[in-house]
C-alpha cells in the first residue's frame, strides 16, 4: 500500500517550506503563515503585520526591527524567510 504524504499542516515549517518551493515572504504572508515559523505566534504575527504597514520591509534582517524579535529568533527564522516587493 502506498503512504500517502502528511497535509502541509502537520509536516512543520521546514517541510512545508521545501515542499511548498519558497520562503514566506515577509511583505505578504498572513498571520497564519507567519506563525508556521519557529517561534512566532499570534502575537509576534500580529506585530510583523502591523510593522510592515507602517514600512515595509527591505531585507531579511529588517525583521528584528520588530519587538520581541532578536538575533536568536532571527537566526531561526532566517532560512525560512525572503522579502519581496509590495
Amino acid at each position: 500500500a502506498a503512504i500517502a504524504p502528511a497535509p502541509p499542516s502537520e509536516t512543520g515549517p521546514s517541510a512545508s517550506t521545501a515542499a511548498g518551493g519558497g520562503a514566506i515572504d515577509l511583505n505578504s504572508a498572513t498571520s497564519e503563515q507567519l506563525q508556521t515559523l519557529p517561534g512566532i505566534g499570534p502575537k509576534l504575527a500580529g506585530d510583523i503585520i502591523a510593522y510592515r504597514e507602517r514600512t515595509p520591509f527591505r531585507r531579511p534582517e529588517d525583521l528584528m526591527n520588530v519587538s520581541g524579535i532578536g538575533e536568536k529568533r532571527f537566526d531561526a527564522v532566517k532560512a525560512l524567510i525572503t522579502v519581496g516587493s509590495r
